[in-house]
């Protein structure tokens, strides 16, 4: 190749024209083009050179390697060659670059090779161009005029001669030739060669790809399944159940759990009838490599069905009687292939199990968390927490809860920072949307163990153990209406009617018990809420409706019903009675009075009526016990009315808030004296309790006078004369024939 001019001064290096200032003649400028073209085609034809000597030597190259596989090494070059190789074809290939491209790059051609190459082609010059060159560059004692003399000359004799294709092209042509050839000989060697060379170049071209040596025999990446020792080989009567028992093969390594056989299988083409395929299997030590000293042996790879235009084989490991009880590495031999090396790690058993379950509940059941170790099965109330631990014998990539055990990972568990082999989540408790079942009937483990050094990402495992979720669901309330239990029922639109229900939560309380009022055809009911009805598991209380102000007339029909709701949070549960009615009928007789609920303790707070209504018990004037349960004085008026109702006549007693209807104005009510009682049955039917009956209550409750109290609910057999239709109760004397004896059964029968 040609020389470029060094950066040291020297006689014959020549890097550019000096013009020393002076304005350029048109014989310079003409040589100055002429000997920039040549260093033009200089710089081209080393290019050309250089890679057509690059390609020949990368076809030399491979051609070695191919060689080397194919015919001088057994099963190909190993990994290591390879490297080798390929380092060795780069390292000689930038050698070449520093050598031949980088001075392109940094140096100019020199004038004086430029001027001598065009000489060489043409002869007739007789070196004018060299010595132009030299005298502009080192013009000595020349003169200026011998100089320009030249100039014109040299320019004069150059213009007859042809400017292209200066350079020596025959170092390129004679290697387009060699590469021509190395071409075709390639070709003919990969259509008649028995083993691919495309194969070869890939694996000296990309040495850390696992990919086999090309052989006459071809051999399919393994597949490789567990099965337990005893089974039938999986794969020979059910594929289907061969693959689900399929172990994934990532980067050349697999898992394989100890104690199970691996059952090794590929399609081989190209096998000849007399070479039988076996798997060469060697132990690996602790550290993953094949253990010093120890003995590989051979596993007989068995003949199965014919795929894909080859023959499916089979091979179990460690052999057909035992189980894996350690890691080892196999090589598939096939006539002149040989497969990659596979890795099988083998680990213990993965597991895992519940450690413990904590029972978070809720708020409103008032009751502290409880924890179940080891206990797996869940039970708790709808709306509970339930916080599970979980524990695995290996370290966790992760894991999930799979509701219902259908194979989804419905819930991934946080695994521990410091602790990898436990995992914890959280759920609530619910039920399906009808509430009759639970949301989620089982549930099962789902999880990934944490790599090894052996092998890569494992699979998802899948816990055998499937748990229980039973779900107690919050039990509605119950509710009922005890007085009256007639419906419908004719009254008049004045007078008022005392309404007793009775109200149960089985399990976590009430929030509220209502009654609720409509007119028949009207709007939207009306709840009337029933005070010191919440929190409690059990109630029984009462109001009094008076129709005329619920806005019904005569003429009109009034339905009520009992409602009752629990402590359930968000969607609490609802009980209510059935409607019944009311017909507001003027010419009705009034209903007679109510016994009232108990005054004092539990039973005094069921009694208690709503504030709403407290103003109805004041304003019907039937008698001062009703007045004294609907609320309408306070503590110290109720004790005096005690006083009063145990010793003094009824024409002494304070009147209620109306003013003009009191205990004589209910006693002397029509209808009252058709029961057959006397005077003083009279004066408790219209007071709802005899006078002694309401001192009795008032002393006992000490005078406070509490709000909204009734006198205590009667028992089953002590009904007095103002009972159901004023009929004689068994055990009590009749009142007309005997007042006295009427008024103790009275009495007795409110205490």
């Amino acid at each position: 190749m040609a020389t470029v001019s060094p950066r040291t001064p020297a006689p014959l290096s020549v890097g550019a024209w000096d013009d020393a200032g002076r304005e350029d003649s048109k014989s310079e400028r003409y040589l100055v083009k002429r000997l920039a073209a040549a260093g033009a085609d200089y710089k081209s034809v080393a290019w050309m050179t250089f890679l057509l000597a690059a390609a020949v030597a990368a076809l030399v190259w491979a051609a070695g390697g191919v060689l080397l596989e194919h015919w001088l090494v057994a099963g190909g070059l190993p990994r290591w060659a390879r490297w080798a190789w390929l380092l060795g074809g780069l390292a000689a290939l930038t050698a070449a670059a520093v050598r031949w491209i980088v001075p392109l790059f940094r140096y100019r051609v020199n004038l004086v090779y430029a001027a001598r190459a065009i000489e060489r082609e043409h002869p007739e010059l007789h070196n004018d161009l060299v010595n132009t060159v030299l005298v502009k560059a080192h013009p000595g004692g020349n003169t200026a005029t011998i100089v320009r003399s030249l100039e014109r000359r040299t320019a004069k004799r150059l213009s007859s001669v042809p400017g292209e294709a200066v350079m020596d092209r025959t170092a390129a042509v004679r290697l387009a030739y060699a590469l021509a050839a190395l071409v075709g000989f390639v070709c003919l060697y990969g259509l008649t060669a028995p083993k691919s060379m495309v194969t070869t170049a890939v694996r000296l071209l990309a040495p850390w790809a696992r990919i086999a040596a090309p052989s006459r025999v071809q051999l399919e990446p393994p597949r490789l399944a567990w099965r337990m020792p005893g089974e039938q080989a999986a794969g020979e009567a059910d594929d289907a159940a061969a693959r689900a028992r399929e172990i994934p093969l990532q980067a050349g390594s697999a898992t394989a759990v100890r104690g199970r056989q691996v059952v090794v299988s590929t399609v081989i083409r190209g096998l000849r009838r007399d070479e039988q395929p076996t798997v060469l299997v060697a132990p690996l030590g602790e550290d993953g490599r094949v253990e010093s000293g120890a003995v590989p042996w051979r596993a007989e790879m068995v003949r199965g069905g014919d795929e894909a235009g080859g023959m499916r084989y089979r091979a179990v490991l460690p052999d057909a009687s035992r189980g894996l009880d350690r890691s080892l590495e196999f090589t598939i031999l096939a006539g002149d292939a040989r497969s990659e090396p596979v890795r099988v790690a083998a680990v213990d058993s993965p597991s895992l199990l519940v450690r413990e379950v904590r029972y978070e509940f809720p708020a409103y059941m008032h009751r502290e968390p409880e924890t179940a170790a080891w206990q797996g099965d869940l039970r708790a109330v709808e709306g509970t927490r339930v916080v599970l631990v979980a524990e695995s014998n290996q370290p966790l990539e992760a894991a999930w809860i799979d509701f219902d055990c259908d194979g989804k990972s419905d819930l991934k568990l946080k695994v521990g920072t410091s602790d990898l082999a436990r995992a914890s989540g959280s759920f609530v408790l619910a039920l399906n949307g009808d509430r009759t079942a639970p949301e989620h009937s089982s549930y099962r483990l789902l999880f990934q163990p944490r790599g090894t050094a052996l092998v890569g990402r494992e699979r998802m495992e899948v816990e055998k153990i499937e748990h229980r979720i039973e779900v107690v669901a919050d039990l509605a309330p119950e509710i009922s209406i005890e007085e009256p239990r007639e419906s419908p029922l004719r009254v008049p639109p004045q007078a008022p009617l005392t309404v007793r229900v009775r109200a149960l939560d089985p399990d976590f309380g009430l929030a509220r018990v209502a009654i609720e009022t409509r007119v028949q055809g009207g709007g939207a009911p009306t709840e009337i809420v029933l005070s010191d009805s919440d929190s409690r598991t059990a109630f029984s209380g009462g109001v009094q409706l008076v129709p005329e102000r619920l806005g019904v007339q005569a003429g009109g029909v009034l339905e009520y019903r009992g409602v009752a709701v629990d402590t359930r949070p968000q969607q609490p549960n609802v009980a209510r009675t059935p409607w019944q009615q009311l017909r507001i009928d003027a010419a009705a007789p009034p209903r007679p009075p109510e016994k009232a609920p108990p005054s004092g303790g539990a039973a005094g707070r069921e009694g208690g009526k709503p504030p709403g209504d407290a103003r109805q018990g004041g304003d019907d004037g039937r008698g001062e016990g009703e007045r004294g349960a609907d609320g309408d004085r306070g503590g110290d008026d109720a004790g005096e009315r005690g006083g009063q109702r145990g010793g003094a006549p009824p024409k002494d007693r304070q009147q209620g808030k109306d003013g003009g209807r009191g205990d004589d104005q209910a006693a002397g009510q029509p209808g009252d004296r058709q029961r057959g009682d006397d005077a003083r049955g009279d004066d408790q039917q219209g007071g709802d309790k005899q006078e002694g009956d309401a001192g009795q209550d008032a002393r006992q409750d000490g005078g406070r006078g509490q709000m909204g109290r009734q006198p205590p609910a009667e028992k089953p057999g002590e009904r007095n004369a103002g009972g159901e239709q004023g009929e004689p109760q068994a055990g009590q004397q009749n009142g007309a024939a005997d007042g006295e004896g009427g008024d103790e059964d009275a009495g007795g029968g409110a205490q």
